[in-house]
């Protein structure tokens, strides 16, 4: 997979449009405007798809297709649930290049995959040994 400064370009306004309708949903619902909530809801799950057209890997690709989905299909608390992250991280995916990124989430992923086998270890120690239901 090559990644092309333009389809890399592409992506960035992609996920700047998808921040500016964070940042409206945000004002919407600090207002208490439902109605405008709702509108920018679906605006946001073409705005993900949009963003996972643009992203050139398939990988990435499926995963923000399936968070629109998600999206799409959630209730408004769970919207909330799900927006809030992604508006934590969309600074960050906007700044950095997609080869740094990526290499970026694999090692986090990583990370995190070593934390949780290093607890479960812990609690089978503890326990006297793997627990079976």
């Amino acid at each position: 997979m090559k990644i092309t400064e333009s389809s890399e370009e592409n992506a960035r306004a992609q996920l700047n449009l998808l921040q500016d309708l964070f940042q409206k949903r945000r004002e919407a619902t600090n207002a208490g405007d439902e109605a405008t909530v709702k509108a920018l809801d679906q605006e946001i799950v073409s705005a993900m798809h949009s963003v996972g057209d643009a992203y050139p890997d398939e990988e990435s690709k499926d995963a923000w297709h399936t968070k629109a989905k998600q999206y799409d299909s959630s209730s408004a608390d769970e919207k909330e649930n799900i927006l809030m992250p992604l508006a934590k991280g969309l600074g960050i995916l906007i700044a950095t290049p997609f080869a740094v990124a990526g290499g970026a989430i694999f090692a986090a992923g990583g990370i995190l995959y070593g934390a949780g086998k290093t607890i479960q270890g812990v609690g089978n120690l503890l326990t006297g040994g793997v627990f079976n239901h």
